[in-house]
């Protein structure tokens, strides 16, 4: 059978392993994966004296539990059992007194076992976990090791992700995987609140963040959140826990508010709570009033020349954003330019013309398009102003305005009111003065104006009147003097500092003057007229020369 089945039976007998001439070695061990192929090298030798004298033929026997079967052999003459391992179809060259079988296999077609990737059970976020891995990870530097060992901190973004080994065979070469998904436990994350309003498109509000709605404006808040196992999920306003419902995904919960009014304005807040912890994520609500006027702050007496801001705002208005349009106008003001604010501050000097005027706060809301106002009366204080007098008479209808008239002439024995008016607010307190002695003081209940009643004047009456203004801002008077005649022939005169005096003394000289003159010229009369009969006189003429003509003031 050849030399080759000569040293297989010697062998057997251990004949060949006493004698250092012949020998083969084969490898003791071989591990395969399972589906593979394999080559496993043996190299013998043998006497020089019998190489190249016969072929060589090569033997693989597979020994079972129960026999051993021809598994592979270059000897035309033999066959290889069919229930035997799959050969490796084997080349064989002795050139040099050794047997190399050849080998091909398709690492595809034989390749069939996968690494196992031992997880322990669900992994808890933030917690560092052993994963035993039969790898060679392209992570870590390559290890020749049957197993490999990942030390591996999960987060809540792990969660879902997939994780796979790779192993590779050196010789041969070639490459075998297995994946697995992760599963990580983690509390509730990553909450986010979205808002819905009037058909408009999604709001992403960030935590503690504000939104504003009109009342009567309708909103849904959508509360999603991330964790494992699902948390449980509730909306409260405050302290008081509210009515929602599950959207379509079980992370999502929607809460929805319609017709809002100012009750529902505060903070509205999203709690998720799973077995691993809870997490909040909160959102304040103002609702803006558009039913109420607004407000106007405005100091209840105004100081007339003084400036001061005028104030406007809508009840309760959101600080958040800017939604209100105001206007200012009345009397007082020309109209001023309307801006987007939430309080509207005004620059304003009143004056005494303003007082008792209207001025008005205007405010427009945009997005409702619904408008509001509030209108008040200025109260402006403000010195005296156009002190008049005025006299009345008793046959006459109305007072007689005197103007800048500083005098007035009557007759003895008349009567007549004089009227003092001024313009003031507060009101000022009136008095009427004679040659420095009060004569009449104003009474609340007829403010503005003071009446001084003069019966029957006679010489005594004559000087001045003078009515006085006060107020805290500053008094004001004016003055009339006053002129009673004795006669239609008194001459108007003013009585000031020593003419009364002089006055006074020139009218009694002049009296004087007009007896020795009328007498005189009596005298000279009846002297020149001695030899005329008295019959022959005129009655009339004897009327005007005898009886004397005297006007005393």
């Amino acid at each position: 059978m050849g030399l080759l089945m000569l040293l297989l039976p010697l062998l057997w007998r251990e004949t060949i392993s006493q004698n250092p001439e012949y020998g083969i070695h084969v490898q003791e061990t071989v591990t395969v994966q399972e589906g593979l192929c394999v080559s496993i090298p043996c190299s013998f030798y043998y006497p020089q004296q019998y190489k190249n004298k016969n072929t060589v033929h090569g033997y693989w026997y597979y020994n079972s539990f129960w026999k051993s079967s021809l598994a592979a052999t270059n000897d035309p003459q033999e066959s290889v059992h069919s229930w035997a391992p799959r050969p490796i179809p084997p080349h064989w060259r002795s050139p040099d007194g050794q047997l190399f079988p050849a080998y091909y296999y398709s690492p595809e077609e034989y390749l069939t076992q996968k690494p196992e990737v031992h997880i322990p059970g669900i992994l808890k976020s933030g917690h560092q976990s052993g994963l035993e891995l039969p790898l060679s990870s392209n992570r870590f530097a390559s290890q020749d090791l049957h197993s490999s060992q990942l030390l591996f901190t999960p987060q809540p973004q792990d969660h879902g992700t997939s994780l796979t080994c790779q192993v590779t065979f050196k010789n041969p070469s070639v490459t075998t995987k297995t994946t697995v998904q992760l599963r990580v436990s983690y509390p509730p994350w990553n909450m986010e609140i979205i808002s819905w309003a009037n058909g408009t498109g999604p709001v992403f509000l960030g935590n503690t963040s504000s939104l504003v709605v009109l009342e009567g404006e309708s909103l849904t808040l959508d509360c999603y959140t991330h964790s494992e196992p699902q948390a449980t999920l509730s909306w409260a306003h405050g302290n008081q826990i509210l009515h929602s419902t599950q959207a379509l995904n079980p992370e999502v919960l929607r809460l929805e508010l319609s017709k809002l009014g100012i009750e529902g304005s505060g903070e509205y807040t999203c709690q998720a709570c799973n077995s691993l912890g809870h997490h909040n994520h909160s959102v304040r609500l103002c609702v803006q009033t558009v039913t109420q006027k607004p407000e106007m702050h405005i100091p209840e007496i105004l100081e007339s020349g003084r400036q001061v801001t005028l104030t406007c705002l809508v009840p309760g208005a959101c600080r958040e954003g800017k939604h209100f349009t105001y206007f200012w106008t009345g009397t007082a003001l020309s109209s001023q330019g309307s801006a987007l604010l939430n309080t509207s501050r005004l620059l304003f000097t009143p004056q005494s013309q303003h007082h008792g005027t209207n001025i008005t706060c205007k405010v427009t809301f945009p997005k409702a398009r619904v408008s509001t106002q509030r209108t008040v009366q200025l109260r402006v204080t403000y010195p005296p102003q156009n002190v008049t007098i005025s006299v009345s008479w008793p046959n006459k209808t109305g007072p007689e305005l005197l103007g800048n008239t500083s005098s007035l002439q009557v007759l003895e024995g008349e009567s007549l009111t004089l009227v003092c008016a001024t313009e003031s607010n507060p009101p000022a307190t009136l008095t009427w003065t004679y040659r420095n002695t009060v004569l009449q003081s104003s009474k609340a209940s007829d403010p503005g104006v003071l009446h001084l009643e003069l019966s029957k004047l006679g010489p005594k009456d004559r000087g001045e009147y003078t009515c006085h203004a006060q107020h805290r801002s500053g008094p004001q008077q004016h003055s009339i003097r006053l002129c009673v005649q004795s006669c239609s022939c008194c001459p108007i005169f003013e009585e000031n500092g020593s003419w009364p005096l002089i006055f006074t003394l020139l009218r009694g000289a002049l009296m004087g003057v007009s007896f020795l003159l009328t007498y005189g010229l009596t005298w000279l009369y009846y002297t020149c007229q001695v030899n005329q009969p008295l019959d022959t006189l005129d009655k009339s003429e004897m009327d005007l020369h005898l009886v004397p003509v005297f006007c005393g003031i």
